[in-house]
């Protein structure tokens, strides 16, 4: 997530592409995971269904600026933003979880 972040500090239509790849590729990553602990398997695809509306958001975001649809890349930053409170705590239950088996 911290290579996510530097490689999407400036928001370029190449930057969100990277992003949008390292989100979709760390979403495929965790699509096979199992987890015995129900809790801990809801926390995971709960995460994993973020990252790939995060990938998502990213190349539309990316396809807006490459366009000059600003009024549409606005939108799609404010969706993209609003992803990020979700994330964070879904990363932070995975973590304690972690920490704690």
């Amino acid at each position: 997530m911290r290579a996510i972040t530097s490689d999407t500090t400036s928001i370029t239509p190449a930057s969100l592409r990277s992003g949008a790849d390292r989100y979709a590729n760390l979403s495929q990553a965790l699509g096979p995971m199992q987890f015995s602990d129900r809790e801990m398997a809801i926390d995971v695809e709960s995460f994993r269904r973020s990252l790939d509306s995060a990938a998502y958001l990213c190349n539309l975001l990316a396809d807006d600026l490459s366009n000059q649809e600003l009024a549409q890349a606005g939108l799609h930053k404010r969706d993209l933003e609003a992803l990020k409170g979700p994330m964070k705590s879904q990363a932070y239950r995975m973590n304690t979880w972690c920490r704690e088996h």
